[in-house]
């Protein structure tokens, strides 16, 4: 049987219960927002969290808000250091990806028309083209260069 003391503090105990259910289930939502790249649909599916709730957490709760900008920061850096690495790789959709947000020349016109991109190296002698890969190389490391006029096997 329950005492009259237990009784009066039931709506205690069970506020006490919610609050532990909620910050498990922002832990676990949190931990599924990583794990998901940032994507709050996917990590609402895994946790089955409604997307309206998390968005009242990240309103409502600094901490959750600044966890979720953590990982949403982190993601962005990641996606960044691999376009990084496909441009070094030399992938051209990435090169060209990464110089339209990066290089003034080399900018996207916002307008619906067709732009013509200007190669800022065109004009420059193979003397001077050598030298800016000489720089390219000093300032990021070694890049590897397939030249189909060199021969691989010494001809």
């Amino acid at each position: 049987m329950i005492s009259v003391e237990n009784q009066e503090n039931q709506p205690e105990l069970e506020a006490r219960r919610q609050q532990t259910r909620t910050i498990v289930a922002k832990k676990v939502f949190l931990d599924y927002f990583q794990k998901t790249l940032g994507i709050v649909s996917v990590a609402t599916q895994k946790t089955g969290i409604e997307r309206t709730t998390v968005y009242l957490w990240r309103r409502t709760d600094p901490k959750f808000r600044n966890r979720m900008d953590e990982t949403e920061a982190d993601v962005l850096q990641s996606m960044e250091d691999a376009l990084k690495l496909a441009v070094l790789k030399g992938s051209a959709s990435s090169v060209h990806f990464w110089l339209s947000r990066r290089h003034p020349d080399y900018k996207i016109s916002k307008c619906n028309h067709v732009t013509t991109i200007k190669n800022p190296y065109e004009n420059l002698t193979e003397n001077e083209k050598l030298e800016k890969l000489k720089n390219l190389v000093a300032h990021y490391g070694m890049i590897l260069i397939r030249n189909p006029q060199i021969s691989t096997n010494g001809q």
